[in-house]
């Protein structure tokens, strides 16, 4: 009996079955997986899966290797390598992007914007500790409570921030695209707080601005 032959759409909805689920799982599982989704269609084995994964690997592409005298990839083709690879990696720039799957930055970037995917940017956020999370909820609650009992008792906190300069360990944030079709909303330690710095902090009370103030700490 003949091998049966795979789209590249099959071969696309394959690596995202096996990328998505290879915390502790394997080529077996993604063609499991494929069969439960597709009841009424062959099943490609584990070794298929395999063949895949490491071709993509390899070239950037889902496409079989094909013997003999070259072709020139169609439109189509190159449609699907670029969104697989956004699936497999979505931190890639346009440029990267192009120089691996050998396609033009301008078919890249047509191709993305056809079907909707943006770059969305790195937002850079003071490194939060696990702690910090409960305690902001149980201030939320202690506040809501007094605020039922005393309607000015927001005019009686000190509301405080403060904003932290450093002489090094700046980070580049032309770089910290992140490409996908909603907003992953991502978010990375820009700093912490235990390296020499300069610190900016200001308060208000009631309709008073306290500050600001500054400090050096190391």
């Amino acid at each position: 009996m003949a091998a049966h032959t795979f789209t590249n759409e099959i071969f696309v909805e394959l690596l995202l079955l096996y990328f998505h689920n290879r915390n502790g799982e394997n080529q077996s599982k993604a063609s499991q997986l494929y069969a439960e989704l597709h009841l009424d269609q062959p099943a490609p084995s584990h070794k298929v899966v395999g063949r895949l994964i490491k071709r993509f690997l390899a070239t950037g592409s889902v496409q079989e290797i094909k013997h003999g005298r070259p072709k020139f990839a169609t439109a189509e083709n190159n449609t699907i390598d670029v969104l697989a690879s956004v699936e497999v990696e979505s931190k890639l720039s346009v440029h990267q992007r192009a120089q691996a799957s050998g396609i033009s930055k301008n078919s890249v970037c047509r191709t993305l914007k056809t079907n909707k995917i943006h770059p969305y940017k790195t937002r850079f956020v003071q490194e939060l500790l696990d702690r910090d999370p409960v305690n902001r909820l149980q201030f939320c609650r202690w506040a809501a409570q007094q605020i039922e009992q005393d309607p000015q008792f927001y005019k009686k906190i000190i509301f405080t921030d403060e904003s932290t300069f450093v002489r090094h360990g700046q980070v580049s944030r032309h770089w910290t695209y992140h490409l996908s079709k909603t907003n992953p909303h991502n978010f990375a330690h820009a700093h912490s707080q235990h390296i020499e710095k300069l610190n900016v902090w200001c308060a208000i009370w009631d309709d008073v601005v306290i500050g600001p103030f500054l400090s050096m700490a190391i």
